[in-house]
């Protein structure tokens, strides 16, 4: 067996491999040519020849497992704290011929970085995380909020009984969600793209969590991603900016869902959190989307989600690896979809 940095002209291979080995359609664009390449070649670091961030296991001159590597830097809250880099796996899949090797990429792949973390992962990962040095932290809740009950009626695979029921308890769940008056006025401004403004934004200080750094760079390269849908926002009151967000819009069959990708706010102010959260979900409902998505990365995203009306919805297991003891031992890690790659996964 041979493990080797993925080459651009192994991507069809890999792509045919992911597919069938993680069972999703393979009309499904999440394991394309396209995504994995813009994935492992064209990230924020912009193009690349061989991939520094993709392993490739080989045997008998076929693809017999593979990792791939998220790289960012975790901020500790605190002034004054280094940032500390680190990992999250993606991709990780070996052949059941060679259940070994899934290992052995795990094992090459926590190297390149003093720390690692995980975020959900299948059954099989969970299992063998302990035994590879994962620890569990205390989970990211995730939410939802229904914006148009009367979706169901038109949607089709349901009987009338049944939609209508559905309907009337979607009714129901929002007139319970009922939210307080918003008492700051924000304002959302499209972007195509971000600017170095935004990179002062995120104050490690601000919020009592272990988070991944996000910068102009790195949002601007989930903006390039081949999966369409996604689009940038800068957050600003009194025409000043004061936060940036990315939404997603996705269809599952002719139902159209929102996705905060990514909100954050320079203040810890909960009436300017919960001012944003509301525009949020107006500019979603003028999508035509009818539920929205969210984690709840921070203190004051959660409470916000709570008063715009989410409900919560589950708590997404977080495990983190960290061997020099660079991380605080009671800490809480708030990762969004932007830190776990669940923004380009539909779940």
């Amino acid at each position: 067996m041979q493990i080797t940095p993925l080459r651009r002209a192994d991507v069809p291979e890999l792509s045919q491999f992911l597919t069938k080995g993680i069972s999703v359609s393979a009309t499904s664009p999440l394991f394309s040519p396209e995504v994995l390449s813009w994935k492992y070649f064209d990230g924020p670091g912009g193009p690349a020849g061989d991939s520094g961030s993709s392993l490739v296991a080989r045997s008998g001159g076929r693809i017999i497992g593979h990792i791939g590597m998220c790289f960012r830097q975790l901020i500790v809250p605190g002034d004054g704290a280094a940032a500390v880099p680190t990992m999250h796996a993606m991709d990780w899949l070996s052949s059941p011929t060679h259940p070994g090797s899934g290992v052995l990429l795990m094992l090459r792949a926590c190297a390149t970085s003093p720390t690692q973390f995980a975020v959900g992962g299948t059954p099989e990962a969970r299992a063998i995380f302990p035994s590879l040095g994962f620890e569990q932290k205390p989970g990211v809740a995730s939410f939802v909020k229904r914006l148009k009950p009367s979706h169901r009626l038109r949607a089709p695979g349901e009987g009338v009984v049944r939609k209508w029921v559905g309907t009337a308890k979607d009714v129901a769940f929002a007139w319970l969600a009922r939210t307080p008056p918003v008492s700051q006025a924000v304002e959302l401004r499209s972007v195509p793209t971000f600017t170095e403004e935004i990179d002062c934004l995120q104050r490690p200080h601000s919020q009592h969590v272990v988070t991944c750094r996000r910068d102009h760079v790195l949002l601007n390269s989930l903006l390039r991603c081949p999966v369409s849908g996604f689009s940038g926002w800068t957050i600003h009151a009194s025409q000043r900016m004061i936060g940036f967000a990315v939404l997603k819009v996705t269809a599952h069959g002719r139902t159209r869902i929102g996705i905060i990708v990514d909100c954050w706010l320079n203040t810890a102010d909960p009436s300017f959190w919960q001012a944003a959260v509301a525009a949020l979900n107006d500019r979603l409902r003028a999508l035509s989307t009818y539920y929205v998505r969210a984690y709840a990365i921070t203190p004051s995203l959660h409470a916000a989600l709570l008063l715009n009306g989410f409900t919560r919805l589950d708590e997404v297991n977080v495990y983190v690896r960290d061997k020099q003891r660079l991380l605080p031992r009671d800490a809480h890690f708030g990762l969004s979809r932007l830190d776990v790659e669940g923004a380009i996964h539909f779940e």
